[in-house]
C-alpha cells in the first residue's frame, strides 16, 4: 500500500511520536510511505527514521498554499489511505485528499474535547471517512454525536516499545541532579501544556514537602507552559525542589530515574504515551482519572487516580507511595506486566496495518 501521513504540528509530542512510529513501521513492513510536516523540530526526527518527509507550511486551517502543495503532492504520491493528525490537517489535508480521490482519509483523534458545531460535523461528514481513537473514552464521547458513523471508528491504543522502555537501565539523569538514597524523584514526563494540570502537582509540592522533606521534583519535558509553571514554583519559594530539565532524547533513562511518576491531567486529555512508557519502566503512576487514562492505570494496582484540579489528594497519593518503598515496588511490578499484557506497540501496529488494509480495499 502507499500511505502518507500528514501532521502540521510544530512541536514534538505524543501525536508526533505516534505518527512518526507508525510511519516507520508500515515503511519496515514493505509499504511505501510518505510524511508532511510543517517544521525541522518534527520532520528531522521522522527524516532519522528513514521515512521520506517534505515540509510544508500548516499558517491556518484554510491556507491555499499548503492546500495546493498538499494537492499536488498527493495527486502524485496517489495514496490508498492518508492519516490526518489535527482538525487542521483534516480540513487541509483531509480536503486535498478528497479532491485527489483517496478513498481511506483517516483521522487520529488523539484526545478528547470535539466540538459538536457546523464546522465540526461539515469537516467530519465529508473530509475524513474513518476515526482512529487513542482510547475508548475519545471513541465513546464521538460516539455519542448524531452525525457521526459509529463503524467509522476504531480504537488502537498507541502502544510502547518494550525492549526500549523496561525497568532494567541507566539512571543516568538521577545522578545528574544529585540525587541520593533518601530521595524520592516525583516526576511529571510529558509536553507541557495547560491540559496536563502541572500547575496542581507545583500546589501539591509544599504538602509532599511538609511530610516528606526529601521528595523532589523533577519537569521532563518543555511547551507552552514552561514558563508559567517555572514561575509559579519560584512564587512558592520551590526552585531547591523543583526542577525543570526539558526534553530528554534519553527518555528510558528519564523514566528510570524517577520514583513516582505523576500526571494530574484536566478534563481534555487521550492517553498519554508517558504513562505508557513509565508503566513500562515499572515505575508507579500518580494521575487523575479522565478520558483514557483509566483504561491504562488501573487504580491501586498499577498506580493511584485522584481528582483533578486536588492538589490536596495528589499530594496524599503522594505521600502514601513516596512513604511505603514496597507498595511503590509492587504496584511498579504489576504496571510492567500490565504494559506487556495490552499494550505492545508492536501488537497495536500491527493492528493498524490491517485495519489499514480492511478500508483501503473497501
Amino acid at each position: 500500500m502507499r500511505i502518507a501521513f500528514i501532521n502540521g504540528n510544530p512541536f514534538w509530542g505524543g501525536a508526533e511520536k505516534w505518527h512518526m512510529t507508525a510511519a516507520a513501521f508500515l515503511k519496515s513492513r514493505g509499504h511505501d510511505v510518505e510524511f508532511f510536516a510543517s517544521s525541522h523540530q518534527v520532520a528531522d526526527r521522522v527524516a532519522a527514521s528513514g521515512v521520506p518527509v517534505k515540509i510544508l507550511g500548516f499558517r491556518t486551517d484554510l491556507d491555499p498554499s499548503t492546500f495546493f502543495s498538499l494537492y499536488k503532492a498527493l495527486r502524485r504520491f496517489k495514496p490508498h489511505a492518508v492519516v490526518l493528525n489535527s482538525e487542521r490537517d483534516l480540513r487541509l489535508g483531509g480536503a486535498a485528499a478528497a479532491l485527489v480521490g483517496v478513498k481511506a482519509r483517516i483521522h487520529r483523534k488523539g484526545i478528547t474535547g470535539i466540538k459538536n458545531n457546523s464546522r465540526y460535523r461539515w469537516t467530519y461528514r465529508y473530509l475524513s471517512t474513518h476515526t482512529l481513537c487513542v482510547a475508548g473514552a475519545v471513541r465513546d464521547e464521538i460516539a455519542e454525536l448524531d452525525w457521526v458513523d459509529a463503524s467509522s471508528l476504531r480504537v488502537i491504543y498507541s502502544g510502547v516499545d518494550l525492549e526500549r522502555f523496561k525497568p532494567d537501565g541507566s539512571r543516568n539523569l538521577r545522578a545528574q541532579l544529585g540525587a541520593g538514597e533518601g530521595d524520592t524523584l516525583i516526576g511529571a514526563v510529558a509536553r507541557l501544556s495547560s491540559i496536563k494540570g502541572f500547575e496542581y502537582l507545583i500546589d501539591a509540592i509544599p504538602l509532599v514537602l511538609k511530610a516528606q522533606p526529601g521528595a523532589r521534583c523533577i519537569f521532563v519535558g518543555a511547551g507552552r507552559v514552561d514558563d508559567q509553571l517555572k514561575f509559579r514554583a519560584n512564587q512558592l519559594g520551590l526552585a531547591h525542589k523543583i526542577k525543570f530539565v526539558g526534553f530528554q532524547e534519553d527518555a528510558p533513562d528519564a523514566i528510570r530515574s524517577l520514583d513516582v511518576v505523576a500526571h494530574p491531567s484536566l478534563h481534555t486529555e487521550g492517553l498519554p504515551n508517558s504513562l505508557l512508557e513509565a508503566m513500562a519502566c515499572g515505575i508507579p503512576i500518580v494521575a487523575t482519572p479522565v478520558a483514557g487514562i483509566p483504561e491504562a492505570v488501573v487504580d491501586g494496582v498499577t498506580g493511584i487516580l485522584v481528582p483533578p484540579r486536588d492538589p490536596n489528594k495528589l499530594a496524599a497519593a503522594l505521600v502514601s507511595l513516596i512513604g511505603d518503598p514496597e507498595r511503590r515496588r509492587q504496584m511498579g511490578l504489576a504496571a510492567r506486566k500490565r504494559a506487556e499484557e495490552h499494550f505492545n506497540y508492536l501488537d497495536k501496529m500491527a493492528e493498524f496495518e490491517a485495519w489499514l488494509k480492511e478500508i483501503a480495499e473497501q
